[in-house]
This record gives C-alpha cells, sequence and structure tokens, in this order.
C-alpha cells in the first residue's frame, strides 16, 4: 500500500511539473510575435491621418498587448524561480531599509486610496535573501491589498490554498483587475527563501503575511 501510493504520489508530482513547465514554455514562445505586434500597433498609432476614434482604439490594442506580455513575463518568472533556474542574487542586508523603499514607493497609490503604510520593523533587522525578488514580493502584496480593500468576509480558511494557485480568481473577486498570479508569485519568491506566504481572517477582511527568518 505504501509502495502504491508514493508511486501516485511521485505520477502526481510529475504532472504538475510538466504543466508547470508547459505554461513557462507557452509564454516563452508567444513572448516574441507578441513583442512584435505591440510594436506593430504602436506604430500604427503615429501614423499621420488617422481618425481619433481609429487612434483610440489602436492605443487600446497596445495597452492589451501590454497586459497580456506581463502575464506572460510573470508566469516565467513563477517558473525559473520553482524551478531553481532563477538566476538571483542573495546577501545580507538590513531589512528596514528595503521596507521603507517600498512604502516611499507606494506611498502615493496609499495616499489616492485613503490607506496608512505602517513599518515596524527594529533598525538593523538582518535578513539573508534576494532584495529585488522581496521588493517584488512586498510590492505586489500591497498593490493587492490597496486594490482590493474592503470590509468583506475575506477568504474562507479552507480556499486559502486555492487561493496561492495559478490563475485563481474566487468568487467576488472577478471585477478587480489582474490574472490570479500575484499571490502564486509571491509565493514562490516565499518558499525560494525559505519562508512562507501566510494568510489569516481578519474579521472582516484578510490578513496576507510574507513569512521570512531573520538571519
Amino acid at each position: 500500500m505504501s509502495l502504491g501510493y508514493n508511486q501516485n504520489l511521485e505520477r502526481i508530482e510529475r504532472l504538475m511539473e510538466q504543466m508547470r513547465s508547459t505554461s513557462s514554455h507557452i509564454a516563452h514562445e508567444l513572448r516574441t510575435p507578441l513583442t512584435h505586434l505591440q510594436n506593430r500597433l504602436y506604430n500604427l498609432t503615429e501614423r499621420q491621418g488617422l481618425e481619433h476614434e481609429m487612434r483610440e482604439e489602436l492605443h487600446q490594442a497596445v495597452e492589451e498587448v501590454h497586459k497580456i506580455l506581463g502575464l506572460f513575463r510573470t508566469v516565467m518568472r513563477i517558473g525559473e524561480i520553482e524551478s531553481g533556474r532563477c538566476v538571483h542574487q542573495f546577501a545580507r542586508f538590513e531589512v528596514r531599509p528595503l521596507l521603507e523603499e517600498v512604502s516611499e514607493y507606494y506611498q502615493p497609490l496609499a495616499d489616492a486610496h485613503h490607506c496608512q503604510l505602517l513599518i515596524d520593523a527594529p533598525a538593523g533587522t538582518p535578513l539573508f535573501g534576494d532584495r529585488a525578488l522581496l521588493f517584488q514580493a512586498l510590492a505586489n502584496l500591497i498593490e493587492n491589498a490597496l486594490r482590493v480593500s474592503d470590509r468583506g468576509p475575506g477568504i474562507p480558511d479552507n480556499l486559502h490554498a486555492t487561493a496561492l494557485e495559478r490563475f485563481q480568481r474566487l468568487e467576488g473577486s472577478q471585477q478587480q483587475p489582474g490574472f490570479g498570479l500575484g499571490l502564486s508569485l509571491v509565493k514562490a519568491i516565499a518558499e525560494l527563501h525559505g519562508g512562507q506566504l501566510c494568510m489569516a481572517s481578519a474579521n472582516p477582511g484578510l490578513h496576507v503575511y510574507l513569512c521570512l527568518q531573520p538571519t
């Protein structure tokens, strides 16, 4: 029984890895032709004599292609991190300057949403990791929080794992922009650093924690 169970687990893991590899491969193969399409559409917007309505339609098409390219970049990034193919630069640095940098970057957006960004970190707290990747992870969490902040029920405990999967858009979030990849990317970055992404009900709302061990 144990042998058969282990074999099934290995088979499931292989299938999941194949799916991850396939999605990353498709994203890689389509990125170049889509970039060419975006450039051609942009060149069309610069043509003289275009009617205003046609120019606006072309601008919208350029923006849609830009969003799709962003999606592909994120899929490829997640795949690189999960497979260990991510080029990263681990080093020791202080946590607080990183948090201050993220806060300064997003403070205008927070002000526009009438939200506060508070930092509670002792000076000198060390961390070993890739600073750029951790900035990206924190940025994703802040953008998600500002975009979907409300007084709603949050995410039920039994759906926390589902919310961290790729392309998952839970009920009630379909009207929000995005492709359901933000938390998947943060999760991959957290696990690369030996940490985890945790969720907890805030009653109302949801708490999301990027949990890393100081070193």
